[in-house]
């Protein structure tokens, strides 16, 4: 019999957020966006490592308490612990095999000393990868922005398999964002994980 293994998919969302979309009226968040962003993050993966991919229309909502409000507007964002918390409450009735949340805002982390980092392109737990669409995307056309996205995705799931960072792969911290793909280590140890 074969493990469902489905990646779960959710929109990280404020509803008084700051974040202005870069295509003018046009909101970058759409169930077309997700629908490639999902498709396209799944087949940078061996064969089989998802077999199924949810994307759940109700968004995880973040209130003001868990939002850190910069003095550059278009900087603010959800703090990720609180994601993380949200996310792990809702995908645990899913039974999902791994989690993905797509913020369209920044994301920041507060330190033990109470500070606050940004960690720009996203962040990854065990389980759940993260991925903001604002710290990407850089007057691409939306496509361009899609392809980006995914692979941002791809890489912040990649350490949910315990991948970590290093050359010429996608998990490389300076790799190409439109190229780049799992190296064969890589693909070998996520295959590896499978099998167990």
């Amino acid at each position: 019999m074969v493990m469902k293994r489905t990646l779960g998919v959710y929109k990280i969302s404020n509803e008084r957020s700051v974040f202005k979309p870069p295509y003018g009226k046009m909101e970058v968040m759409t169930p077309k966006f997700f629908y490639y962003v999902s498709k396209f993050t799944v087949q940078y993966f061996p064969r089989g490592t998802f077999n199924a991919v949810k994307i759940v229309e109700k968004p995880i909502e973040i209130g003001w308490r868990d939002f850190y409000v910069d003095y550059f507007p278009e900087f603010s964002g959800p703090i990720v612990g609180s994601i993380f918390k949200r996310i792990k409450q809702e995908a645990e009735k899913e039974n999902f095999y791994r989690v993905l949340g797509i913020s369209p805002m920044m994301l920041w982390k507060k330190t033990s000393q109470g500070e606050y980092t940004n960690l720009f392109h996203g962040t990854s737990n065990s389980k759940i990868g993260l991925s903001s669409v604002a710290s990407l995307w850089d007057g691409e056309s939306l496509d361009e922005l899609i392809l980006k996205v995914s692979n941002n995705c791809a890489h912040e799931l990649g350490h949910t398999f315990g991948l970590e960072h290093h050359i010429d792969c996608l998990m490389d911290t300076e790799r190409d964002r439109f190229n780049s793909r799992f190296c064969d280590e890589c693909k070998n140890k996520i295959i590896s994980l499978l099998s167990h």
